[in-house]
């Protein structure tokens, strides 16, 4: 019996720290957007696209295809594995290390694209290092706070069209909690402690 009891222990001290609590996603990091694209006097846009694009930016890009309306106001967009073609492209480059050129854009139809470029990730988010090294990205998401024309400069008769909101990505790793042990072995370890102490009495 003591033989079995020892077995048990040895299963349970083993077992402990082997099995990690995976966290749900979390965001990581975040990024204010604001841009203005003009349409002249006396014009009105109506729709624009907002773009996150890495390297090389004319072929890897997110929320692309997401024409945006004043209806969109409050909206949040999401991009994952599942519903875009360029999320392992993009969460590869954002977690590899080095600091890739990225860039948020801006799109309307008569007037272009126009955005705002950052030497590396860590610049756009605003982390202490290059990039999310580290962690796993599950998702990017694009919250649309504001999105509608105003006057540009304030009571001009030059109206712009302004998305304002804010760019998150979630993922987990880097935040984990430590590895926890499983309840079935926490149990193995507490038989093989109950063993042990049954075999002690037995032997006084």
């Amino acid at each position: 019996m003591r033989n079995n009891a020892i077995g048990l222990l040895l299963v349970g001290a083993l077992g402990l720290g082997t099995t990690e609590a995976r966290a749900e996603p979390v965001m990581i990091g975040s990024a204010a957007i604001d841009f203005g694209a003009g349409a002249g006097a006396g014009l009105t846009l109506t729709e624009g696209r907002f773009i996150f694009a890495v390297t090389p930016i004319a072929s890897v890009q997110l929320f692309s295809e997401n024409v945006l309306s004043a209806a969109d106001n409050g909206r949040t967009f999401v991009a994952t594995a599942a519903n875009d073609d360029d999320f392992a492209e993009v969460a590869r480059q954002l977690t590899n290390g080095v600091g890739n050129y990225v860039e948020t854009l801006f799109a309307t139809p008569s007037s272009g694209a126009g955005g705002t470029g950052y030497a590396a990730e860590g610049d756009l988010f605003k982390l202490s290092t290059p990039d999310f090294r580290g962690f796993t990205i599950s998702s990017f998401a694009f919250r649309v706070d504001e999105f509608g024309p105003r006057p540009y400069p304030p009571g001009s008769p030059d109206l712009y069209l302004f998305v304002k909101g804010e760019l998150m990505v979630f993922g987990n790793g880097g935040s984990d909690p430590l590895p926890t042990p499983e309840p079935a072995t926490m149990m193995l370890l507490a038989a093989g402690l109950a063993g042990l102490v049954v075999r002690r009495r037995m032997q006084v």
